[in-house]
C-alpha cells in the first residue's frame, strides 16, 4: 500500500465533516423530539414548551458529556489500527460503518414515514401527533 499524506488528510477532513454533521443534526433533533413527546402527552402551549426545554436540556448535557469521549475514542481506534495492521484504514472503515449505522437508526426511528400511514387520508383533527412527523 502506497503512503499518501494527501489521501490521509482528505479522509481525516471528511471524517470530521461527517462527525460535525451528525453532531449538529443530533442537537437539532433533540428539542423537536421532546416537544413532540410533550404534545403526545396532552400538554400544550407554554406547559409543553417548558417540558420540552427541561428534558432536552438534560439530554443535551448527557449527550455532550458522552460526546466528549469521542476524541479519546478516535485516538484509541487509530492507535489500535496502526498497532494491529500498520495502517489507519481499519479505523476509517470502522468509523464509516458506525456512521452508516447511526444514519440508518435515525432514519428508521425518527424520519421514516410508513407507506400505509402516508397513503391514509386522515383528517387533520383526527391525526395523532407522532415523532416521525415532528418538524425537526
Amino acid at each position: 500500500m502506497q503512503e499518501s499524506l494527501a489521501l490521509f488528510t482528505t479522509a481525516f477532513i471528511v471524517l470530521f465533516v461527517l462527525t460535525g454533521l451528525g453532531n449538529g443534526s443530533t442537537y437539532k433533533m433533540i428539542p423537536g423530539i421532546f416537544q413532540a413527546k410533550a404534545v403526545a402527552k396532552g400538554l400544550s402551549g407554554e406547559e409543553a414548551a417548558a417540558y420540552g426545554r427541561r428534558l432536552s436540556g438534560a439530554a443535551m448535557g448527557l449527550i455532550g458529556a458522552v460526546g466528549a469521549l469521542g476524541g479519546l475514542g478516535i485516538n484509541l481506534a487509530f492507535r489500535q489500527s496502526f498497532l494491529s495492521v500498520g495502517s489507519g484504514t481499519g479505523a476509517f472503515v470502522g468509523f464509516l460503518a458506525f456512521y452508516a449505522l447511526c444514519f440508518a437508526v435515525t432514519w428508521a426511528v425518527y424520519l421514516h414515514r410508513p407507506a400505509a400511514a402516508a397513503e391514509a387520508s386522515v383528517p387533520a383533527k383526527e391525526e395523532k401527533f407522532r415523532l416521525s412527523y415532528a418538524e425537526v
